[in-house]
């Protein structure tokens, strides 16, 4: 757990689950979901030293939503906490109570067979490393959470990306990615990555 933690805050620091700090992640978020089988968390270890995580879910619309009502005051006892800890964190609170979720990603979560991608990053020291195979470990990462999707009938990737991120649009470009124009968030995109199209990298 302290090393999904701390790389999750290391490779993706603004996410609104790293603002609500390390209570919420280790009690709710990378505990509950997970056991509800809606969130997987793959680490990759090179050379004995964790290097990068790809975290993974299968309710893009509604996953928090979706876990509250049967962990109801797991969820409120968690967020109380989360909140006395540091005061800041209502601010937080209320932009992700705004936040709308795209309808896109509604019809995602419908089919059944799509899985999000939330987190995917490679601590800094080994963003250069090169695998045998002539992959970074990024790829890698994303390959192996494919297999493991692919493999219980999945059948398209999705995510939500913002327009200012540009390596992350280069990345899933690699593999054949489209990119909608969210509904919801001007200065977002949401990618569909068919796992028909998905191979080796251009």
């Amino acid at each position: 757990m302290e090393v999904i933690v701390s790389i999750h805050k290391a490779v993706l620091p603004e996410s609104f689950v790293v603002r609500m700090g390390n209570y919420f992640m280790k009690r709710f978020y990378y505990t509950v979901l997970p056991k509800m089988g809606f969130l997987n968390c793959l680490l990759l270890q090179y050379k004995g030293t964790y290097a990068g995580i790809i975290v993974t879910n299968i309710k893009p619309f509604s996953l928090i939503r979706s876990s509250i009502p049967s962990n109801f005051f797991t969820f409120c006892w968690v967020m109380c906490v989360s909140l006395l800890q540091l005061a800041q964190r209502f601010a937080v609170l209320f932009e992700v109570l705004r936040y709308k979720p795209d309808p896109i990603l509604r019809s995602f979560e419908q089919t059944g067979t799509a899985f999000e991608i939330l987190t995917i990053g490679v601590l800094s020291s080994f963003r250069q490393v090169i695998l045998p195979d002539g992959r970074k470990l990024s790829h890698a990462l994303l390959h192996e959470a494919v297999s493991y999707y692919r493999a219980k009938g999945f059948t398209h990737v999705t995510g939500q990306i913002l327009k200012s991120n540009q390596e992350a649009l280069k990345f899933y470009s690699k593999y054949n990615a489209t990119f909608i124009q969210s509904s919801t968030r001007e200065f977002g995109v949401v990618m569909d990555l068919p796992l028909s199209n998905f191979n080796t990298p251009r």
